[in-house]
């Protein structure tokens, strides 16, 4: 795309994940000037935090962001949306519109005894150390402790990016503990089977009751198996468990990958913009309006966790309605200078 910006308005986007960098491109193309800003030292999001090089190359995103740059969008780094900016303060300082892309980068959290048992690490924040170390994001950083034997509790995709993340750092054994049936798993197929191809041991349908210890580091996980209730679709209210099937695997580090939440200390200061049930940004479906005006919002901290293809098409159809809504506001006569 060439260096082309032939309208005056400028957006902020709050987030340079996939999401946020989608909808700089697009408003780019559109001629519409953007500032990205972004609380990491390195743009790109989760998935260069947080998803391991092996599935998408530390190259094929800082070209992405290159190529961003070479069309005129400005990238703001080390910026904590929430503390440094808000979307007040962002108004203020004279944008014409803000599209939040912030991705979901808090722990949803695994409540079981053990939890802060020395070698428990929650998936987001293990992935980020190993990226920082694998992509090289901090020189000289160092990987986080992998041990030889490691549990990791979900059977989503950050589930399956902790086993490859492990394994790459030497694992000798590495399971998955989920509550899902092998055909369940929200996990891409390709993936958990690349994970069996590494030699992952899979414990479907199953519960952690407890992560054990000794002298404060973790020594293993109980768990016990479950069935789904007659006539039910899985859902975890709908499971129970088999009476006698409790077992128990050995291990020296446990990964807790049980889902992802926003980040509180973020969404608390986006007055004017209405939440859901989950604390997620409550978003038009069609135009990812919020409900405040001129703010817009996309990918997981809209949609809940979902995947990169999801969050470019939200940057793409949020580019959209920032054009239509900078557009109206001419054609009803405010002034936006």
């Amino acid at each position: 795309m060439d260096q082309v910006k032939t309208k005056k308005e400028t957006i902020a986007i709050i987030g340079a994940g996939p999401s946020g960098l989608a909808c700089a491109y697009f408003l780019g193309g559109m001629g519409y000037k953007t500032e990205i800003f972004d609380e990491n030292a390195v743009p790109g999001g989760l998935p260069i935090y947080a998803v391991p090089s092996s599935r998408i190359h530390t190259d094929t995103i800082m070209n992405e962001v290159e190529n961003l740059k070479k069309t005129g969008a400005v990238f703001h780094n080390g910026v904590k949306a929430g503390g440094d900016i808000n979307i007040d303060s962002l108004f203020k300082e004279g944008f014409d519109a803000i599209f939040i892309g912030a991705g979901l980068w808090k722990p949803a959290g695994l409540d079981v005894p053990g939890i802060n048992l020395k070698g428990v690490y929650a998936a987001l924040d293990f992935l980020i150390r190993f990226n920082i170390y694998d992509r090289k994001l901090i020189p000289g950083a160092a990987p986080p402790e992998a041990g030889d034997k490691v549990v990791v509790i979900g059977g989503g995709n950050v589930a399956i990016d902790s086993i490859l993340a492990v394994k790459s750092l030497g694992a000798k054994d590495a399971s998955i503990l989920c509550l899902e049936a092998a055909e369940e798993m929200p996990s891409y197929k390709n993936e958990w089977e690349e994970a069996l191809a590494l030699g992952a041991v899979f414990y479907n349908r199953a519960r952690t009751l407890e992560i054990t210890g000794e002298n404060g580091r973790v020594s293993g996980v109980k768990a016990v198996k479950v069935a789904l209730k007659e006539g039910e679709k899985f859902g975890i209210d709908n499971l129970e468990d088999i009476p006698g099937s409790e077992f128990f695997i050995e291990a020296d580090t446990v990964i807790e990958a049980v889902g992802q939440r926003p980040d509180e200390g973020f969404t608390s200061t986006l007055t004017g913009v209405d939440l859901t049930e989950r604390g997620l940004i409550k978003t038009d479906a069609e135009t990812l309006k919020t409900s405040r005006a001129g703010v817009f919002a996309g990918g997981d901290i809209a949609e809940g966790p979902s995947n990169i293809a999801v969050a470019i098409k939200d940057g793409k159809k949020a580019a959209s309605s920032i054009d239509k809504y900078l557009k109206s506001l001419k054609a009803y006569g405010v002034n936006i200078a």
